[in-house]
């Protein structure tokens, strides 16, 4: 699913840190980039990119810490049937 298309890299990585930090859901996160949050950041504020690498096991520590919130941002037709790690 699209929320919406961006170009400017150093916007994306705006709401994806934004995301990060503050545990942003789906909604939430539309709400911002419909309101054009970061257009209206004064320019000094704004992020340059530094493209920040997260490993896959450190995402998915993130993904299982949360993993109820994580489905339902997903929508409906999926299911969660154990963790292999266990």
């Amino acid at each position: 699913m699209i929320l919406y298309k961006m170009q400017n890299g150093e916007e994306i990585n705006y709401y994806i840190n934004q995301c990060l930090q503050l545990h942003l859901s789906r909604n939430e996160l539309r709400d911002r980039i419909k309101n054009k949050e970061y257009e209206r950041l004064p320019e000094n504020t704004k992020l340059k990119p530094n493209y920040e690498v997260i490993s896959e096991k450190t995402l998915k520590k993130l993904i299982l810490e949360n993993i109820d919130n994580f489905l339902l941002e997903l929508g409906s037709g999926f299911s969660y049937i154990e963790n292999k790690s266990r």
